[in-house]
C-alpha cells in the first residue's frame, strides 16, 4: 500500500528541487568563470583581497568556426599566435606580425 503525499510534502519536494537546481546553476557559472580566465577579474570586483597575478597568456580574439572548431589570437611573452582548436586538440597556425594596423 502506497501512502498518499500531502500538499505540504509536495511543496517540500518542489522547494528542495528548486534549491538543488539553483545550486547547480551557480556552480556552473563559477566553473565557466574559471575556464574563461575571468575569475581574477570577478574576485577583484568583489573585493577578493590581494593583487591578482598578471596574466602571462591572454586571449585577444576568438572566432568560432563550427560546433567543435575555432580560431584564437593568443598573446604570450609579448608575441601573438594564431591557434586552431578542434575535436582533436589545439595546433599553432602561425606567429602574427604586430607591425600591422
Amino acid at each position: 500500500m502506497v501512502p498518499e503525499l500531502g500538499v505540504s510534502s509536495l511543496i517540500s519536494v518542489c522547494v528542495s528541487l528548486f534549491v538543488i537546481l539553483g545550486g547547480l546553476a551557480v556552480f556552473t557559472l563559477i566553473v565557466k568563470k574559471f575556464r574563461n580566465g575571468r575569475f581574477a577579474m570577478v574576485a577583484a570586483k568583489w573585493g577578493g583581497g590581494g593583487a591578482a597575478a598578471p596574466n602571462l597568456i591572454n586571449i585577444i580574439a576568438t572566432r568560432h568556426l563550427g560546433a567543435q572548431a575555432s580560431l584564437l589570437v593568443v598573446e604570450a611573452d609579448g608575441k601573438r599566435f594564431l591557434l586552431a582548436t578542434g575535436k582533436h586538440g589545439v595546433s599553432t597556425v602561425g606567429v602574427l606580425d604586430r607591425s600591422g594596423p
